[in-house]
């Protein structure tokens, strides 16, 4: 990884690219890299919440932390109803629609 080239690119980058990185792929980045973006972050004077954002992605949870997140989101109140008679929990619901569509062929003689 040429760290001297990605200072480059991101510098070449226009601020909606960088805040773009910022806020939707810090994840998959090297934290040396995650250093380069933040140091463009601060060259260009943006958003000093970008880097607040970086530090959430990037931060590793212990236990403790993500239990207390649990709590406080099990406890919220439900956004449909407002009430809080039972733990708020939350799913996927997909939903799959086939369409079957056949010929009929029928030869008469």
């Amino acid at each position: 990884m040429d760290l001297e080239q990605i200072k480059k690119n991101y510098a070449n980058f226009d601020d909606l690219k960088i805040e773009h990185l910022a806020k939707n792929e810090v994840g998959g980045l090297n934290p040396d890299v995650i250093a380069i973006l933040i140091d463009e972050i601060k060259k260009r004077g943006l958003d000093i919440n970008l880097m607040n954002g970086i530090e959430a992605q990037t931060k590793e949870l212990t236990e403790i932390e993500v239990n207390e997140l649990k709590s406080k989101i099990i406890n919220l109140p439900c956004p449909d109803c407002g009430q809080r008679s039972f733990p708020l929990s939350g799913s996927f619901i997909r939903t799959v629609k086939s369409f079957i569509i056949f010929t009929s062929y029928k030869k008469v003689l």
